[in-house]
């Protein structure tokens, strides 16, 4: 294991001392939107309070509920009223269906509520991208004007 790391370690800083990939403005702005955990969390964040606004539309619907039992047994009541021993099979069924006729205007206002969220959410995945692209711009700027201040340094060292 030890002759592997030894083995691997120049092919790693061969790696690392790589120059980066000169890039545009454009395509910086959109790798970082593409790779931006804060914008997919507001995107989550915002799917999350769509999802809630068609549960609180949801509640408008009726509700149906079908249940069934089947039960297996043996009933010896020992003669009692001239009944014999028998096996039983008992079965129940029920189906149920409730739809709300009024409900104090609760669902209207859950309704309004997961709307506000869901504005809120988007409001919230547009500032996340707008951050994004402004914490591109001066990672960009910035790495220009480093470069800008290298070559001088390198221009001033060569003259001197």
């Amino acid at each position: 294991m030890r002759r592997l790391t030894l083995l691997l370690l120049p092919v790693c800083a061969a790696a690392l001392a790589a120059p980066a990939i000169a890039q545009d403005l454009p395509s910086a702005i959109t790798d970082a939107l593409e790779h931006a955990p804060a914008l997919a969390a507001a995107r989550a964040g915002e799917d999350a309070a769509a999802a809630r606004l068609d549960r609180a539309r949801a509640e408008r619907n009726p509700s149906v509920a079908v249940e069934g039992t089947v039960g297996k047994g043996r009933i010896d009541p020992g003669g009692f009223f001239g009944l014999t021993a028998a096996n039983t099979t008992p079965v129940a069924a029920q189906a149920t269906a409730q739809m709300p006729l009024w409900a104090g205007g609760r669902i209207g206002a859950a309704i309004d509520q997961a709307r506000g969220r869901l504005g809120v959410a988007r409001g919230q995945a547009e500032q996340a991208r707008l951050e994004t692209v402004v914490g591109a711009v001066a990672a960009y700027g910035e790495v220009l004007t480093a470069r800008q201040i290298e070559t001088r340094f390198e221009r001033t060292q060569s003259e001197l």
